[in-house]
């Protein structure tokens, strides 16, 4: 019992897609116009198939862009521009019942340890203030760093200004 006739066809745009793999069992042969069928179908899902890979890294890129333009690239924690953007949104947002707050943080003496240490070593422990920062305050807090040793914090839904303290 000989196998049935199949059809090969590479799917492929700006690099490799696949292979179109087509198999009539009822058939001896493929006639020469379905063959022909066959490369324009595959000419159309490999366009298909290319264009959409293109747009997903298409979106993917600007996902990065839009997220590079919003961190910190040290820290990755928000950075200046974004923390300004939610220090806005949270005051527009406030009440009288409900208060925000902002904390300003800076890094005594903190060119010491880069002159010291190298900045290998001060990059590190703006890294690791970043994250313990963030890691102990509650999860609706920003902390972001606006730039060199200085890191802020938001703070919201704060029912007085005790809360700020505590």
């Amino acid at each position: 019992d000989a196998a049935p006739p199949a059809l090969l066809v590479p799917l492929h745009g700006s690099h490799a897609l696949g292979t179109l793999l087509v198999a009539e069992p009822a058939a001896r042969r493929f006639a020469p116009a379905a063959q022909a069928k066959l490369q324009v179908l595959a000419a159309h899902v490999s366009g298909a198939l290319d264009t959409s890979l293109i747009t997903e890294q298409i979106r993917r890129a600007a996902e990065r862009q839009l997220l590079t333009a919003a961190t910190d690239a040290l820290t990755g924690l928000p950075n200046r521009a974004e923390f300004v953007e939610r220090v806005d949104t949270a005051a527009r947002l406030s009440s009288a019942s409900m208060l925000v707050a902002v904390l300003l943080v800076n890094l005594d003496r903190f060119r010491e340890i880069n002159a010291t240490f190298g900045h290998h070593v001060g990059d590190q422990l703006l890294k690791q203030f970043g994250i313990r920062l963030r890691d102990s305050l509650p999860v609706t807090a920003t902390v972001a760093r606006l730039g060199g040793d200085e890191f802020a914090v938001l703070l919201c839904e704060l029912r007085d200004q005790q809360s700020v303290r505590d």
